[in-house]
């Protein structure tokens, strides 16, 4: 017969200072990626946010799809809900597209980022939705770094539509067209992982009630 296996047995003096050791580590390792999240997420981001884009869908989805104007109420909850600069900033072109130019205005001049992209941005969008339509168009690269912090989705696509016909009358509506496909693929997205998760939900009820009545 094999000889039978004996569990290990450390020397007491070496082993628990090890562990002590490995146990304060990991407690400062942990507490230092606590506290660079909780910094992260005080800090502003330096382009729109995933809950933002997230709204954006909601908010353009079902007018895309033949839906009512979103409501005054709709954007007052939108505002509240994003905080972020570059939420704020895709929210008033959003807004100046959909609902009331004015308060789009307003919104950009106020709640924007700084710097120099926040700068930028109130340069075209000034350009885009100003009152006079006088305000020069930026140049290429400031769009381009614009359309990134945007998120390349239909918000940016659609200020960049705005400052193509300033320069060329009607030139922007191959990139509107563009735009609307890739938010209602990003819809259609939203709306199946939406589909998933209620699926695995009810999944996990019925084998949760199977569980308890068996």
């Amino acid at each position: 017969d094999p000889a039978p296996s004996s569990s290990w047995h450390p020397d007491r003096r070496w082993a628990d200072p090890l562990i002590t050791l490995l146990a304060l580590i990991t407690l400062v390792a942990v507490s230092f990626t606590l506290r660079t999240r909780q910094e992260g997420s005080r800090r502003p981001s330096g382009r729109t946010s995933l809950p933002g884009q997230m709204l954006e869908v909601l908010l353009a989805g079902p007018r895309q799809l033949g839906g009512p104007p979103a409501s005054p109420r709709e954007w007052d909850r939108a505002r509240a809900q994003l905080t972020d600069p570059w939420d704020r900033a895709m929210l008033a072109v959003l807004m100046a597209e959909l609902g009331d130019r004015a308060e789009a205005r307003e919104l950009a001049r106020e709640g924007t980022p700084a710097g120099i992209a926040g700068a930028r941005f109130r340069a075209a969008f000034t350009a885009a939705y100003g009152d006079n339509g006088e305000a020069s168009v930026p140049d290429a690269p400031a769009r381009e770094d614009v359309k990134r912090r945007l998120g390349n989705g239909y918000t940016a696509a659609l200020l960049e539509a705005r400052l193509q016909d300033r320069e060329d009358a009607g030139a922007g509506e191959a990139l509107r067209a563009r735009a609307s496909t890739l938010l209602l693929t990003r819809l259609a997205a939203l709306g199946g992982l939406g589909l998933l998760v209620l699926v695995l939900a009810v999944g996990a009820l019925t084998v949760a009630l199977y569980l308890w009545t068996t």
